[in-house]
């Protein structure tokens, strides 16, 4: 019936009906939601006339028929509304990591280093920044949809969207406070730091979905700040971090956890140009991800092995080797 109604192919009401209740129930079975009814308060007054004893039979039959069609959220919008809007304000959080006042408060700390270009370099990255909530935003607010208003996904894509998405903005609360301290040392590389932030699009990719396993809340969290560090130039504090960040995974015996961070791990020590030590790190995330069943993770170690050996240290040979373990990961 919900089908047939959104698609305009409902079929004409019972004749025997009143005329009154039919108009009334019309109105409620509207194609679009805002010409029907507030709430089945509006609709059970359109139906009842002032004198009703001699239609009562028909009306609670109307009523009860109300009743059925109401509860698949047709005749009156309160249940859809409140799924729309309980996913509208699913895109909210992402508001309290970046709004109006932290980027006040980045570009007076970008105007205050007096670096030449300072205002250009502000006007691209708070741009990225602003396009990149935008865009989180989006994307929450349809998964949400997806699973509770259209019902076109399922509970567990649902959730690994989510916690794709989550893992983004952590890493997007990182990066904001990197901007919000800016100094002369990080306009340098601030477009590096804000174009590197991960892409929204892989959350709505179900095959590179399907290939990493959900993390720890708090390693997703702590593996953003590392990433943002490293994206901020900030190798000795990034190098720390993500020793931390292997260590907790360790406690928590988290495979995947302990891939993932020892993946940025070795790429932090690959920008120290400590390779010999970037490679043992990757190396033990390869086998890790192998382990947990992280695909994407260890596809992700094999090609930065390859960029370490072939391109930085110029050993092609072994570099082919680990290109073709790249390419079957």
């Amino acid at each position: 019936l919900s089908a047939a109604v959104l698609d305009g192919e409902r079929q004409p009401l019972p004749a025997e009906i009143p005329s009154h209740v039919a108009r009334g129930l019309e109105r409620g079975l509207a194609n679009k939601r805002e010409d029907r009814y507030g709430d089945l308060s509006e609709l059970i007054e359109a139906i009842t006339p002032p004198t009703a004893r001699s239609q009562r039979p028909q009306i609670v039959a109307a009523i009860a028929l109300v009743a059925a069609i109401g509860s698949a959220g047709l005749i009156y919008a309160r249940s859809g509304d409140s799924e729309a809007t309980a996913c509208a304000e699913v895109s909210e959080e992402v508001e309290l990591v970046w709004n109006d006042s932290r980027r006040a408060v980045a570009e007076s700390a970008f105007l205050a280093t007096g670096d030449k270009n300072a205002m250009q370099v502000w006007t691209r990255v708070s741009a990225v920044l602003d396009s990149y909530t935008n865009d989180w935003s989006k994307t929450r607010q349809d998964v949400c949809q997806a699973s509770r208003v259209r019902r076109e996904e399922g509970a567990e894509l649902s959730e690994k969207r989510i916690a794709c998405l989550d893992e983004r903005l952590g890493e997007l609360r990182a990066v904001a406070t990197l901007v919000e301290g800016a100094s002369t040392e990080f306009i340098e590389n601030a477009i590096e730091t804000v174009d590197g932030l991960a892409r929204i699009t892989d959350c709505s990719n179900v095959s590179r979905l399907g290939g990493a396993p959900a993390l720890p809340a708090e390693l997703t969290t702590a593996l953003s700040e590392v990433r943002a560090l490293n994206r901020g130039r900030k190798l000795k504090e990034g190098v720390r971090a993500a020793r931390q960040v292997v260590a907790r995974a360790e406690s928590l015996g988290s495979k995947a956890g302990q891939a993932r961070s020892r993946y940025e791990l070795g790429r932090l020590l690959a920008r120290q140009r400590d390779y010999s030590s970037a490679e043992n790190e990757l190396f033990a995330a390869i086998r890790l991800a192998d382990d947990a069943g992280d695909t994407s993770t260890e596809a992700e170690a094999w090609i930065e092995l390859v960029r370490i050996v072939g391109w930085l240290e110029q050993r092609f040979a072994e570099a082919a080797r680990w290109a073709e373990h790249a390419r079957l990961a």
